[in-house]
């Protein structure tokens, strides 16, 4: 399976028009706790193919707006992952080890903007998941790495301060 397929498979359970982006948004959001916030415009922009699915719990979330029953979350992760692999693998053999540097090279970055990451390293311009460090706080939000490094971001409550 290869990226467009995976969109076209997820396009194809994605809940019809007439239904709306608000019915998808209510069925993620009841079980949001579980796995992660899905807003209906990131939810609709799955199903248009306008937008990769980033994590494995945003996966799961897409799969509850869209009612996909519990015992097929297996074979979908599973489809996903072997996406990730390939895409991580890429052309050269350099690659995959230059991604991994640049996640180590990106959590330490977030560490120094008092946050850590909720999910595996998505790129500089992908949507990225992280939580306040501050016992205080601990908020979640969604980051672009990019901003980090333009030295932009950090949480919304404590923006700006590093720890």
């Amino acid at each position: 399976m290869n990226p467009s397929s995976l969109r076209a498979h997820l396009h194809e359970i994605g809940v019809p028009p007439q239904r709306g982006r608000d019915e998808m948004e209510r069925r993620a959001r009841a079980r949001a706790g579980e796995f992660v916030r899905l807003s209906r415009s990131t939810a609709w922009r799955i199903r248009e193919r306008d937008q990769s699915v980033t994590s494995e719990k945003q996966l799961f979330a897409y799969l509850v707006a869209c009612e996909v029953p519990e015992k097929r979350f297996l074979l979908w992760s599973e489809a996903w992952q072997r996406v990730r692999q390939a895409e991580s693998r890429g052309d050269g053999a350099g690659d995959g080890r230059r991604q991994l540097l640049m996640a180590a090279e990106a959590e330490q970055r977030l560490h120094e903007f008092g946050l850590m990451p909720e999910e595996r390293f998505p790129g500089s311009m992908a949507p990225w998941t992280v939580r306040c460090r501050r016992r205080a706080c601990r908020q979640v939000s969604r980051i672009r790495y990019a901003n980090i490094v333009a030295g932009v971001g950090g949480c919304r409550v404590y923006a700006g301060n590093t720890v």
